[in-house]
């Protein structure tokens, strides 16, 4: 082999040295990436799923929510809107009696069956 073609070789081989590291390096990031865990739209970070219950008219505050059939508690909050409740773990199949205090002062009851429990989305 000549000089000239030793020198080119030389030079290919310092080349593809300096380039593994490279590839390396963006091939686990690409891997970390395709790794990455799914988003779960329905669950919050300690796996709770929400509901939304939407009132007959605007609430100032809840009095009493359960279900309907067995009178167990619900586990719900007055969203900050006051025209819905926000319930913590619905199992989907139960319908829900809520007595709330209107901002009038009155008080209203009102039932909503499984139909009318929305899903609530916590991120896109």
């Amino acid at each position: 082999m000549n000089q000239h073609s030793q020198s080119i070789k030389k030079f290919g081989i310092i080349k593809i040295s300096l380039l593994l590291p490279f590839l390396f390096f963006f091939h686990q990031v690409s891997f970390a990436q395709s790794e990455s865990k799914p988003i779960d739209v329905f669950h919050d970070a300690e796996g709770n799923t929400w509901h939304k219950m939407y009132l007959d008219t605007k609430a100032s505050e809840i009095i009493s929510i359960e279900y309907l059939n067995s009178s167990d508690p619900v586990d719900g909050i007055l969203d900050p809107s006051g025209d819905a409740i926000l319930i913590k773990n619905y199992p989907g199949d139960k319908a829900v009696k809520v007595i709330y205090r209107e901002y009038t002062g009155n008080e209203h009851e009102t039932s909503k069956g499984k139909c009318f429990i929305d899903p609530v989305l916590l991120a896109l």
